[in-house]
């Protein structure tokens, strides 16, 4: 029995062995396939077509008065009389007295240079008074030759004449520094700065202070050169300004250009001119400048979001991506004029993307019809 158990349990171990060994390579493992489904990536276009663009060209400024004056003294003199606007930033009106210097002793040079030349008109009738009698003394000799001017005391005339007008002028000269003893306002306008004090004894050509007109401001804006010829300087185009310091808005336009390149910059400068609601406006006060250029026509528009690296675009044609390099013709800070690289009716991909090769699939799904498929 045991000899039989012996030779009996390999044999079934050998046979199940066997057996398993042939169920294996009989059913061998089978691997599923799947086929995996390529997705599309879901974009937003827009239709391109040609249209108007009105372009705007953004600068910046600095207010400046156009008309500036340094007021002086014409006269010497202790100053007896400021007007209390006339100080820093203070207003005034055209012909208001801003500043009075003593004028007593100019009173009375009006009064000296009066009397002399009531004397010299006196003299000047006296002297004429002689030359006619003269005259006649000279017809009663009944002398056939003509008399001499000593005879007719012609010289001593004119010297009287000479005179009289000489202390015209004196008198005249005298009023005139009687009358800049009053510092008047040439114009409407703001004090910039205030260079004296009551009491105070000042010179001839003294300096009083510094005024300026606001009758309007203007601001010197620089423009790129590439620019230039999207904008008129003859036809006066609107500027809008906005203040830095109270974001408050003024209207204004181009009235002229500088004559030469700015040597720093290398641009030409164009000078705007603000005429309305400046009584605000400080000199110096920064401003940011949008100008009204030309109105283009028939161009392709595009936000500057959908282009990149400044040279390419992605378009969707039949339902495929397309990678589309591009020429900008202009641009600011929100579109470019694409001048060549894109026409009308292409479906430009407004979906920002990453890297992405021509060729890949996708899907328009635009904010108006999402989730329609086009």
């Amino acid at each position: 029995m045991k000899k039989f158990l012996k030779i009996s349990i390999p044999l079934v171990i050998i046979t199940a062995t066997a057996i398993m060994i042939y169920i294996i390579f009989a059913n061998p493992p089978q691997m599923k396939k799947e086929i995996t489904k390529v997705s599309k990536i879901q974009v937003e276009v827009k239709n391109l077509n040609k249209e108007k663009f009105q372009v705007f060209l953004d600068s910046y400024g600095t207010a400046q008065a156009s008309t500036k004056t340094t007021l002086t003294s014409q006269v010497s003199g202790k100053i007896i009389f400021i007007n209390e606007n006339f100080k820093n930033g203070g207003y005034f009106k055209k012909g208001d007295l801003l500043v009075q210097i003593e004028d007593e002793d100019y009173k009375a040079d009006v009064k000296i240079a009066n009397a002399q030349l009531i004397l010299a008109k006196q003299t000047l009738l006296e002297e004429q008074a002689k030359a006619k009698q003269a005259k006649e003394d000279w017809k009663k000799f009944n002398i056939d030759e003509k008399p001499d001017d000593l005879v007719l005391r012609v010289p001593q005339l004119q010297s009287a004449i000479a005179t009289v007008e000489a202390k015209e002028a004196d008198l005249q000269k005298a009023k005139l520094n009687l009358n800049r003893t009053k510092i008047l306002a040439p114009y409407d306008g703001r004090v910039i700065e205030k260079s004296i004090s009551i009491a105070q004894v000042i010179s001839n050509n003294a300096q009083i202070g510094t005024i300026f007109s606001n009758d309007n401001i203007e601001v010197r804006l620089p423009i790129k050169n590439k620019d230039l010829n999207l904008i008129d300087i003859n036809l006066g185009a609107k500027v809008e300004f906005i203040s830095q310091l109270s974001n408050k808005i003024y209207e204004g336009k181009i009235v002229r250009s500088e004559s030469t390149i700015d040597e720093n910059t290398k641009q030409l400068y164009l000078i705007a001119q603000i005429d309305e609601n400046i009584s605000n406006l400080k000199i110096g006060e920064y401003l940011k400048a949008k100008i009204e250029a030309k109105k283009l026509e028939n161009v392709i528009i595009i936000p500057n979001e959908t282009i990149y690296q400044s040279s390419y675009v992605y378009v969707q044609k039949d339902g495929i991506l397309e990678k589309r390099v591009i020429e900008i013709s202009w641009q600011n800070d929100e579109y470019a004029v694409i001048s060549n690289g894109l026409k009308e009716n292409d479906n430009l991909i407004l979906t920002t993307l990453g890297s992405v090769k021509s060729g890949t699939k996708v899907e328009i799904i635009n904010k108006e019809n999402k989730g329609q498929k086009q």
